[in-house]
């Protein structure tokens, strides 16, 4: 088992930028997931409905589209917030050498494509986090 509380100077460049990646990307993430699932609906509801009207002007068949969201939506929807929202938290805590577990569970979230921005971002960035916590003199700097 680690020892937390080392000299963190040379720990804190360590884990700044991973974590900070971390944090800006997880939080632009949530607000594109947020705006995906509240207005692209809208947007797209307004889209079709012109589109009918336009196919109802020139006589052709209307075909119905439902743009709603189901409970199944919200429950996904509350998952990847739950699971940005600990990658948030826990990269807030790797920048201040905090929370050792919580920051190596950010970094493992953050590779899960469901939940981070995106595989080609995620992994990457997840890897090096993990790569950086696992650093001898990293571990030893956490509190």
């Amino acid at each position: 088992m680690a020892t937390y509380g080392g000299d963190s100077g040379g720990a804190q460049q360590k884990v700044n930028a991973p974590a900070l990646t971390m944090l800006v990307t997880a939080i632009a993430f949530m607000v594109i997931q947020l705006v995906l699932f509240f207005v692209a609906p809208q947007v797209t509801g307004e889209f079709i409905k012109k589109l009918q009207d336009t196919q109802a002007k020139q006589g052709q068949a209307v075909q119905q589209i439902d743009v709603s969201h189901g409970p199944f939506d919200y429950v996904m929807l509350l998952i990847q917030l739950a699971g940005t929202g600990v990658i948030v938290f826990g990269s807030m805590q790797m920048r201040q050498l905090q929370s050792f577990p919580l920051a190596m569970t950010a970094s493992i979230l953050y590779m899960i494509p469901f939940i981070s921005p995106c595989c080609c971002v995620g992994i990457p960035i997840g890897i090096w986090a993990l790569v950086t916590l696992n650093k001898a003199e990293v571990k030893s700097a956490f509190r």
